[in-house]
């Protein structure tokens, strides 16, 4: 039953009978090639499983390393500031110790007194790398 229209082709969606000789030759070929395609798919997912799991592992490789750098990094930025107020404590202690006050009192503990004008000597070091004294 074939309906004919000049706009469309209705032939192609009628059901027809394939024959029964190439029913069975597909039947066969597919048989024949069955395990090897079972064999090539088995194989080629197990390849795309093994891809898929060295990606997720090297992540989760590359966020564990990345954890512990910045762990390290936390580590190191407070041992810095710790160092760095032991160094401003330490330099102030260095202030305090050289200060003029603390120098003049410890050389009167010591019966020092300061030099008077008359007593400093100068010395001319216009001729070079040499010193003489007179």
């Amino acid at each position: 039953m074939v309906r004919e229209n000049l706009a469309y082709d209705f032939s192609r969606f009628e059901e027809r009978k394939p024959s029964e000789h190439a029913v069975q030759l597909k039947l066969v070929e597919k048989k024949k090639n069955s395990n090897k395609a079972m064999a090539k798919s088995v194989w080629a997912n197990l390849a795309v499983f093994a891809v898929i799991a060295a990606f997720v592992v090297g992540l989760l490789f590359s966020y564990m390393r990345s954890n512990e750098l910045s762990s390290e990094i936390k580590a190191a930025e407070r041992r810095n500031r710790e160092l760095s107020a032991q160094n401003t404590l330490l330099q102030v202690e260095i202030d305090q110790t050289f200060s003029m006050k603390k120098v003049s009192e410890l050389a009167e503990s010591y019966g020092m007194v300061k030099a008077e004008k008359y007593q400093y000597k100068y010395f001319s070091v216009a001729e070079g790398d040499k010193v003489s004294a007179d």
